[in-house]
Formats: structure tokens, C-alpha cells, sequence
């Protein structure tokens, strides 16, 4: 069991505590937000100490590990200092803001001896899991193409950071895309080049898509709109046929010359899974299962295409 404070107390956050409130192998210890007056509330409804910022609670010696549920821009300060702390330091994605700032995290968290691990919850989805297992086992054949789409309207009508050019200039494929990408860097491998458009329809920047062209020759498509009903799917195509996740429980699946099949699965709280994957990782019982080299590739790729954003023209990812 390990004690974590959970630092930004906004609706991610508050999602954080509640996923482990009666986990085995983490327990919230301390909370922290700058709002202490809108933040109050729910620390008090839950017994949890409430303070001020991330320096407040570095200093706490029973805190093992911080999750950090803050803006993105602030992550990289954020985990450096955690880690000079010799506190464990899971971050929201994206990791970083450019690739410099992902190397500069993974470098201090490896030099201070301390695990990192990053909220890229969808590769805990079990019809995620079962297509990376059908190209594993060669029951797909040979990937060839992605597709996904993010799309929602949470922040439609909400005053958020999360709306802002300077914390998202890909819009929301720095916010939900993000998972797409790492999906497809999960299973296809290394993304060589990209090309992508952002559009403003209802709010700046409200709508974003990316083509990813992968070193060994697959393709693959993100689109994510802010301002329209949820719309979320993962679908993978194959030689011998193709895989779509339509919900985090429900797969179909359709052979090449065979007929479609549904699979369903038992339901999984992913924020839990991937909490408690960390925990284990922390406490030394097995290895965190994302990469600090697909943490930061992720990274990369974001760089990518906020350049070919900004400069309407495919751009290579280094």
C-alpha cells in the first residue's frame, strides 16, 4: 500500500480519488488545489487534508507518490520538483509541453530513483487489450490503418484552461487525442511524419484532426471535436479483417470473409487500473506498463503537430 496525494482538485482530480477510495494498493492521504474555497467541499466530505500547492505537500514525509491532475503547461516544473523530493510522480497527459521538457522529466525522475507513470488510462480498456492481442497472435494479419475519434462536449459550456491555446494549441488532441496517439504508438510503433488542421466553429479552436504516417508504412487518422454529442471509437484494419472498440466494454470484431461479431467484456475502471498499475510499480511488484520512451515519443508527435498546425504543411517527428 502506498500513500499518494493528489495535487488539482478539479473534476480529474476529484476522478482520481475516487478511483482509489477503497483500493488495496493506494490510499489518498492529503489533497491540494489553489482554490481552497471551491476545492473544500469535497476534501471535507472525504476526511482528506486540503492544502494549498504541490510544495505544501513535498515536504510531508507519508506522502510516497503525487498524482498531478494540474494544467499542462506546469507539468514538467511539477514533476521535477516531485521527483527532487524523492516522491513518485504520476502525471496527466500530455506529459509535457514539447519533447525537450518529456526528456528533462524522464531524465530527473530516473536520476532521483523514482517511478513515473503518465494518465494514458485507454491502453487499460479491455477491447484495447484484445486487438493489441489479435496483432500479437496474427489473427488480424498485417495492421494497415487506424481511425479515431474523441469527440464530446464537456467543456461546451464550462470556463476552462482546458480551452486555451497556450495549454492545448492542438485543441482537444492535447486533451482526449492523446490517447489515440498512444494507442496507435502502442501498437503500430514509431510515427514518422504527421499533418494536421484545427478549425473554430462554436469555441477557438474547437475542432482538430491529424494524419500519422508510422515507419513502417501504416496510416492512421485522429479527429476530436469540443463542441458536439460524445462520440468516441477506436477501429484498427487489418489484411485479414478489422477491430473497432465502440465503448470500453464492447468490441466488434469482422474477419475478412466472415461475418461481424460483438464481444463484450466485463467493465473496468480505467482511472483505478492504471492508479493501481503505478502503485505496483512504486511498491516494486512489476513493471509500470507504459514506457518512458513511448511517454515521451507521445510527445514528440504532439510537437509535430503543433507545428503542422501552425504551419499548415506535414512536419517529420523526430
Amino acid at each position: 500500500m502506498i500513500n499518494i496525494a493528489v495535487i488539482g482538485l478539479g473534476w480529474w482530480g476529484q476522478e482520481h480519488v475516487r478511483s482509489l477510495e477503497d483500493s488495496t494498493r493506494a490510499r489518498v492521504v492529503c489533497v491540494a488545489d489553489p482554490d481552497i474555497k471551491t476545492a473544500r467541499a469535497f476534501a471535507d466530505e472525504r476526511g482528506l487534508p486540503l492544502l494549498p500547492g504541490l510544495e505544501d505537500v513535498l515536504g510531508d514525509a507519508r506522502v510516497d507518490a503525487v498524482i498531478l491532475a494540474t494544467p499542462h503547461s506546469l507539468h514538467t516544473e511539477q514533476v521535477i520538483a516531485a521527483a527532487g523530493a524523492g516522491k513518485h510522480v504520476f502525471t496527466e497527459k500530455p506529459f509535457a509541453m514539447s519533447r525537450a521538457d518529456a526528456e528533462r522529466q524522464v531524465a530527473v525522475c530516473q536520476d532521483n530513483g523514482v517511478e513515473l507513470g503518465i494518465g494514458l488510462i485507454q491502453r487499460f480498456a479491455a477491447p484495447h487489450r484484445h486487438i493489441k492481442t489479435l496483432l500479437e497472435d496474427g489473427t488480424l494479419g498485417l495492421p494497415m490503418h487506424g481511425e479515431g475519434n474523441v469527440s464530446h462536449d464537456v467543456l461546451l459550456n464550462l470556463k476552462s484552461w482546458r480551452k486555451s491555446a497556450d495549454q492545448a494549441p492542438a485543441g482537444g488532441i492535447h486533451h482526449t487525442g492523446t490517447h489515440l496517439i498512444d494507442l496507435y504508438v502502442w501498437m503500430l510503433g514509431r510515427v514518422s511524419e504527421v499533418y494536421a488542421r484545427i478549425a473554430s466553429h462554436v469555441f477557438e479552436n474547437d475542432t482538430a484532426s491529424a494524419l500519422l504516417t508510422f515507419e513502417n508504412g501504416q496510416t492512421a487518422y485522429i479527429g476530436d471535436v469540443m463542441a458536439t454529442a460524445e462520440q468516441r471509437y477506436f477501429q484498427l484494419f487489418a489484411s485479414e479483417g478489422w477491430a473497432r472498440r465502440i465503448s470500453d466494454d464492447e468490441l466488434v470484431l469482422r474477419p475478412r470473409g466472415g461475418e461481424m461479431e460483438t464481444i463484450r467484456f466485463d467493465p473496468v475502471d480505467l482511472v483505478r487500473a492504471n492508479n493501481e498499475a503505478f502503485a505496483e510499480a512504486v511498491m516494486g511488484n512489476a513493471a509500470y506498463p507504459i514506457s518512458t520512451d513511448d511517454m515521451i515519443h507521445n510527445v514528440a508527435i504532439l510537437d509535430a503537430i503543433t507545428t503542422s498546425i501552425r504551419e499548415n504543411r506535414p512536419v517529420a517527428v523526430t
